[in-house]
């Protein structure tokens, strides 16, 4: 027992160490940039569309899209595309890659780990692209009856996937399949594939200077995730324009964003999710997905996903706001130092995040309501509404409402997995060790009921 302990204390010292050394690198990075920048004129780092693409291994096809995609998004005649990718994202990548460059206020190692992570999203684009060349059974794959688990952060809905997790009949994604779809992961891939131990030095990475980022990511590389990495892709964020300090641009071409160029979203991220499923059963085990971005463009994912079933959770927006509010504060330090962060003025955008989510949601949750369908095929959405409080009191409840609404029997096995899941103790509640106080952010309670109380009657949310 006291070697036990003492393993266990040489493993958290090394960590210890290990994120000391991290956070000093970081330190003296953002020094010597800022000398560079302040002697030199040199800006390390410095971000644009063009100076993200360049340097990537085949960025002259990347750059032909691009350049193609521009010209679509501003209007110009399209003409016949042998592009077999969608031609969707240069204009909002553009969009975010000049929405960072101009702010000045971003550290050198905030424009370093934006370069990377736009970098690796078109890296992927690009094996996404050479992978469905390459396979042409990819896009026959068929995805029937997906669950997408829909709601704010914190209202339980990474805790239903990983409970749904548990049935065999169910897919859903692990972290480090989305972070690196090809080649198609299969079920059997070992714990020593490169890509889960990549993702794991990531996540360890990553949480040596922002330890909350894994309520965002995942604790380890072969737990479920939210689906926000394939919709990154497209550059479609939710994170940016909140934490980012220039982003009004951004955040107004996304609001903007009409449904057509969403259904062209959706159709790149259901080929991304028939890439997953091509070497795991072949699309007769049902996807379990979720992700807040969802409630924004419900219209959009129905007509792509027509025999859906959207399991939309619920939590109080006293406590969604108090806990975006904190843990975009603390992502925020990934990119900006701690003094140029306003609380006051992220409190606001985290308002204008909530707002939209619940409003945008509410308005197709009503639509359905009254059996007003845009298309035929929507009749055909299966809708269940879970509150918070009520799946942490009995969670094998709510699976069978789920299952019931879809007209499916859960097997023996796949309860037996859940109980023991639950046994273990691996459901916690999402809430971490946060300061739920509202008041630093300029946000009061009441303004909170007042601002959302249509949603909280429409859904009987307390």
């Amino acid at each position: 027992m006291t070697d036990a302990v003492d393993i266990c204390d040489c493993g958290s010292l090394k960590m210890g160490l290990t994120t000391w050394c991290r956070r000093l690198g970081r330190f003296f990075l953002n020094i010597y940039g800022y000398v560079m920048w302040l002697i030199f004129g040199i800006k390390l780092y410095e971000i644009s569309s063009d100076l993200i693409i360049t340097n990537i291994p085949g960025s002259q096809d990347l750059r032909r899209c691009f350049c193609r995609g521009k010209r679509i998004a501003n209007g110009a005649r399209n003409g016949s595309l042998n592009c077999s990718d969608d031609l969707g994202w240069p204009h909002p990548f553009s969009i975010l890659a000049d929405c960072w460059g101009k702010d000045l206020k971003v550290t050198t190692f905030g424009r370093k780990l934006i370069k990377a992570q736009y970098q690796e999203a078109l890296v992927q684009r690009l094996a996404i692209q050479q992978t469905l060349r390459k396979h042409a059974g990819i896009s026959v794959v068929p995805i029937k009856h997906p669950i997408f688990i829909v709601g704010p952060m914190f209202s339980g809905c990474n805790q239903l996937q990983a409970l749904l997790a548990q049935d065999p009949a169910n897919q859903v994604p692990q972290l480090w399949q989305l972070l690196n779809p090809t080649p198609p992961p299969k079920s059997t891939e070992s714990p020593a594939d490169a890509r889960i131990r990549e993702t794991n030095r990531y996540i360890g990475w990553l949480t040596s200077f922002c330890p909350s980022i894994e309520l965002i990511l995942a604790k380890y590389a072969t737990y479920p995730a939210a689906c926000s990495h394939v919709l990154q892709r497209s550059f479609i964020d939710l994170l940016p324009p909140v934490v980012g300090l220039n982003m009004s641009e951004y955040r107004q071409w996304l609001k903007g964003c009409s449904r057509s160029e969403m259904v062209k979203v959706y159709q790149y991220y259901k080929k991304q999710l028939q890439l997953l499923a091509f070497n795991q059963g072949f699309g007769w085990r049902t996807f379990v997905l979720q992700d807040p971005t969802h409630m924004l463009f419900l219209d959009a994912l129905l007509e792509v996903f027509p025999d859906a079933c959207i399991v939309q959770m619920h939590c109080s927006p006293v406590l969604a706001a108090s806990q975006y509010c904190t843990l975009y504060s603390q992502i925020a330090e990934l990119f900006y130092r701690k003094r140029d962060i306003n609380l006051n003025a992220l409190g606001l955008r985290v308002l204008d995040l909530l707002t939209w989510l619940y409003e945008k949601s509410l308005t197709t949750r009503k639509r359905h309501a009254n059996n007003n369908f845009t298309s035929q095929m929507e009749e055909n959405v299966t809708f269940l509404d879970v509150n918070y409080e009520n799946y942490l009191q009995d969670p094998l409840e709510v699976v069978k409402c789920i299952y019931d609404k879809m007209g499916l029997t859960v097997s023996q096995e796949a309860i037996l997995n859940m109980k023991e899941y639950l046994r273990d103790g691996e459901m916690k509640a999402t809430s971490g060790k946060f300061d739920h106080s509202l008041s630093k952010f300029g946000i009061s309670e009441e303004q909170l009921k007042l601002l959302f109380g249509e949603y909280t009657r429409f859904f009987q949310v307390h």
